[in-house]
């Protein structure tokens, strides 16, 4: 009881803790005037505020921190005991896995067969096959990838497209068992107790996000997959077992470019990541912060080029401004259709962009491209503008602060209200949109019953969620001042911080799907920041040493005894 106690004492008082429990509990109080039923602003909507609220937050704030200090508490105690001896050799287990989950999740092929395609992925394989313009509005990268499945799988030599999709759903799906039994692999090997890497083994072969992402046929499965195998690799250089070798330097740049390119957003987790990660990195590991700015400046220039005047040249940036805009169309859209002030000069650019009417019609409080994507919508004059649909959006923010802010909070409640989910853009299991492609049901066409019963959702993973348990993840590594720990943190906040600038919908869970695929890391770096000591990196060839997490954990059970 005293030992506990003790802790209780050192875990107490925390400003990062603090600071988590604030937000939350702004949260909280936000998300009660939040209304979602879809459709517009009378079936979604946001209640008015009022002194109530402050009640409300006085309310959660202490319950909210209470509870994380009673988690602190307990994982404090028990961090050390999941980490045990290290094993050197895990290319069997490895091998083992990857075909466990691929059979585990054949019933997914077999009723989805040849999995689900949603709308950009039909504009991707439409260009791939030639029949509509290269545009970057759906990363080139992305569509290339269709190009080449259907070069190898003889579409072009009279196959028809049914061989490609299927070859591309088994690689997408063969791909997240790939990446995560390389990643429970690496947590054997770094000495994580046996329990709990049975625990992930199950959770990760029996949970159904896993293979309905494999049947999804669209970018964001391939990018979250990336991304996370980008988080994996900065983990291994913060808690690695060995020093980082010119093979590891390269391996970073070529993540890096697959996050660029696999996104329109990834040149924004790009920057973002290398920045935090050298300015975290510069003064005690200033040899491998000058190598991993080095070349995270090389692949961004190169990158701003392509994408920038490469891109401007083929024509590929067609819509590119409408897209990085999204969030203020969508507050502009607000203002205007709840009946804002707006003054003359910020109305004759707005209705020059589309007529005001429309603006008012057409708004939808959690999806931009009713309005981005109408033909009303003056995309010409925008692109050329775009400076002055900047000034006059200021102008109505001036103007409008409660409305501007209501709107923000319509815009992007997906990825800040943990307290509500929806089915929007959640997985694909259907041929969306284009009549030539069909999906078979081989349980249901053999057997006459659908695997469907047991596993389509009827309730849907909150995205705002995943983004609190992230933070969470960051709270701990800060509260314990393992900052090197942030580092693998760092893609999914980039990735998160763009959505909330320029989500073109207020939920898509197929967004935040790498926070998902991260979940697992995020548990590790949690029980990593209560044994990994503060202001070392494990297998940098200037740190003091070279001891795996089970080592360090050993160390601090016996500084306990």
């Amino acid at each position: 009881m005293s030992k506990f106690r003790a802790l209780w004492q050192a875990e107490a008082v925390s400003v990062w803790r603090l600071i988590y429990s604030v937000a939350f509990s702004i949260m909280l109080m936000l998300a009660r005037h939040v209304v979602y039923n879809g459709g517009d602003l009378t079936s979604t909507y946001v209640s008015d505020f009022s002194p109530v609220d402050i009640l409300y937050f006085v309310l959660f704030l202490p319950i909210v921190y209470l509870v994380l200090t009673l988690l602190a508490v307990v994982v404090n105690k028990t961090a050390a005991g999941f980490f045990v001896a290290s094993r050197a050799h895990t290319a069997p287990l490895f091998i083992i896995l990857t075909a466990f989950f691929m059979i585990l999740w054949i019933p997914y092929l077999m009723t989805y067969w040849p999995g689900g395609i949603y709308s950009d992925t039909v504009d991707s394989i439409q260009t791939a096959m030639g029949n509509a313009e290269w545009d970057n509005h759906n990363p080139i990268l992305y569509t290339f990838i269709w190009r080449l499945v259907f070069l190898v799988t003889g579409y072009f030599n009279g196959n028809g497209e049914y061989p490609g999709l299927k070859f591309f759903t088994v690689f997408q799906m063969l791909l997240i068992a790939l990446i995560m039994a390389y990643f429970i692999s690496r947590c054997v090997r770094r000495g994580l107790h046996r329990a709990f890497v049975v625990l992930l083994i199950i959770y990760t072969a029996l949970c159904p996000l896993y293979p309905f992402y494999g049947i999804s046929l669209w970018k964001d499965t391939i990018f979250s997959i990336a991304m996370f195998a980008f988080s994996l690799f900065l983990f291994a250089t913060v808690a690695g077992d060995e020093d980082m070798k010119t093979v590891d330097y390269v391996w970073y740049g070529v993540l890096l470019l697959l996050v660029i390119f696999l996104r329109n957003n990834g040149l924004y987790i790009a920057a973002f990541t290398a920045l935090i990660t050298f300015l975290i990195l510069r003064k005690q590991f200033r040899a491998k912060a000058q190598r991993l700015g080095i070349i995270s400046l090389a692949v961004i220039i190169a990158s701003i080029i392509i994408q920038g005047p490469v891109y401007d040249s083929l024509g590929f940036n067609s819509i590119k401004k409408g897209e990085s805009l999204g969030i203020p169309i969508q507050q502009t859209a607000y203002i205007i259709a709840s009946g804002g002030v707006i003054e003359d000069e910020a109305y004759e650019v707005l209705d020059e962009i589309m007529p005001m009417y429309n603006w008012i019609t057409l708004y939808d409080p959690v999806v931009a491209d009713t309005i981005k994507f109408d033909p009303s919508f003056n995309r010409t004059y925008f692109n050329m503008r775009t400076g002055d649909f900047i000034k006059a959006y200021l102008t109505l923010i001036k103007d409008n602060p409660i409305p501007a802010l209501k709107g923000y909070m319509l815009a992007t409640m997906g990825f800040w209200d943990a307290t509500k989910s929806s089915s929007i853009a959640y997985i694909c299991n259907t041929h969306f949109g284009n009549a030539t492609f069909f999906m078979t049901d081989y349980f249901e066409y053999y057997l006459g019953w659908s695997f469907k019963k047991l596993v389509e959702p009827k309730h849907y993973l909150s995205s705002g969620l995943m983004v609190w348990f992230m933070l969470l993840t960051l709270v701990a590594a800060l509260s314990k001042r393992r900052y090197r720990l942030v580092i693998p943190i760092l893609p999914t906040i980039g990735l998160w911080l763009t959505l909330m600038i320029a989500t073109p919908v207020s939920f898509s869970f197929r967004y935040v799907y790498s926070l998902f695929l991260c979940i697992p890391l995020y548990i590790l770096i949690i029980l990593s920041s209560r044994v990994f000591p503060a202001g070392e990196v494990a297998g940098d060839a200037e740190s003091t040493g070279r001891d795996t997490l089970a080592e360090k954990a050993e160390a601090v059970t016996e500084e306990d005894k």
